[in-house]
């Protein structure tokens, strides 16, 4: 899969990935977040699967248990910040730290797969490539992460490209080779 990076590869939104199976691919979409769930103020360490968490000699008691979520995704609540003002940030992640879930400009959402765990969170807009599994899933092999502070990137309007580049693939070559 070392060749993921040579050569031309079509960019793509969730609707095309079953006409891109095993193909190498970019796909830009935002990392799917959710409303978060309310966790108890003053808790400023990460909630424990044994029953809440401790501060100082206060127990505070552990919220209501969390919905499950499809294809073995869990519901993660992290709790951060202050007493007064807790940080609370809910997202959709796997166990293994491998796969993270990408909404393109429908709102369609694709799963990505990682070989290895995540080692930094993830959030805003990202750009992927990778190959398209026979799951219509993307096996990742590089990602980067656009800076929104600058500028929004608007992914509606992108995939407003998308649909133009893949209505008229006779001006967008995408996977041709010259004989030179």
């Amino acid at each position: 899969m070392g060749d993921v990076h040579e050569g031309p590869r079509p960019r793509i939104a969730t609707s095309h990935l079953a006409q891109h199976l095993g193909q190498r691919v970019c796909f830009v979409g935002r990392v799917e977040k959710v409303w978060p769930i309310a966790a108890p103020t003053g808790c400023s360490l990460q909630l424990q699967a044994s029953g809440g968490c401790r501060k100082g000699s206060r127990h505070i008691p552990r919220p209501a248990p969390l919905p499950t979520a499809p294809i073995g995704l869990e519901w993660q609540t992290m709790a951060s910040g202050s007493r007064d003002r807790p940080n609370l940030r809910t997202r959709k992640i796997h166990p293994s730290g491998k796969l993270f879930i990408l909404s393109d400009g429908e709102g369609k959402n694709t799963t990505v797969e990682l070989s290895e765990p995540l080692d930094e969170e993830l959030s805003g807009v990202i750009e992927v490539v990778g190959r398209v599994t026979n799951q219509a899933t993307i096996m990742c092999m590089s990602y980067v992460q656009f800076r929104e502070d600058k500028s929004a990137f608007d992914l509606a309007l992108y995939n407003e490209a998308l649909k133009i580049i893949h209505e008229f693939p006779e001006y967008f070559p995408f996977g041709v080779t010259r004989n030179d």
